[in-house]
């Protein structure tokens, strides 16, 4: 008897869960692209684009197949090339949004992000057809303090080797998106605000070298915080980490 009442639970469970995904998915159409529709769009992404999707942490569906098997990983002896960063000394700088006074320094990437005192300790870019985020953490803990920034190109294009200037009165398309992220209390959810004009960004990528992708970075948020960020960072060269069997 408990048997057929937990099969038959299981389909009613399922089919809620069906009628619920197709009522979200008609709130979010009669939104019509607004405010709603934006927020379900950009926690789309942000999924698709969190840290454990960026090869923090690797699931079977999104490893890529070799030969019609799945590729073998080798995390045990894998030993990540030393950071360039790591290296580097922390040195100062100030919120502005003025981007004629910035002065990017020559250290390690570091600021305050919600009044907390930020420096950057992982950099990860991830690319999702025409959309390249590039995410820098605190830490290599995906729900820990970061910065995303949602870069646009043009069709063939690469984010490689490219540069953006953005004033605080720059608006529109290609205008790059930034979602801060912090959590306050570390016994609840993480924060994330979306900054889509206002703020002031120079950001510079470069080509990889020696398994690193080099970057330069200054960045302030129009919050009543003052986020900002300013510095150097390197992003390690993506699919490193795969070791795939012949």
């Amino acid at each position: 008897m408990f048997a057929v009442l937990f099969y038959f639970g299981l389909g009613w469970a399922d089919k809620w869960q069906k009628g619920f995904n197709t009522r979200q998915r008609e709130i979010v159409a009669k939104s019509g692209g607004g405010e709603l529709g934006h927020i379900a769009t950009l926690y789309d992404v942000l999924d698709k684009t969190e840290p454990e999707h960026m090869g923090v942490g690797l699931s079977s569906r999104s490893l890529p197949r070799h030969g019609g098997r799945m590729p073998k990983l080798d995390l045990e002896s894998y030993v990540p090339p030393p950071n360039p960063a790591e290296k580097l000394s922390i040195l100062p700088s100030a919120w502005s949004l003025d981007l004629q006074a910035v002065n990017i320094p020559e250290g390690r990437a570091n600021g305050v992000v919600s009044g907390t005192n930020f420096v950057v300790q992982s950099a990860l870019l991830k690319t999702s057809g025409a959309m390249s985020v590039l995410s820098l953490h605190q830490s290599d803990k995906a729900t820990d303090t970061g910065i995303f920034i949602y870069l646009n190109v043009n069709a063939g294009e690469t984010v490689l080797g490219h540069s953006w200037n953005i004033s605080k009165t720059t608006k529109g398309k290609g205008t790059p998106q930034i979602v801060k992220r912090w959590q306050p209390n570390v016994h609840f959810a993480a924060l994330q605000k979306t900054f889509s004009s206002g703020y002031a960004m120079q950001l510079e990528l470069g080509t990889p070298t020696n398994s690193w992708i080099p970057g330069r970075i200054f960045l302030s948020l129009p919050d009543t915080e003052k986020t900002y960020l300013a510095g150097l960072f390197y992003i390690e060269e993506p699919g490193r980490r795969l070791d795939l069997e012949p």
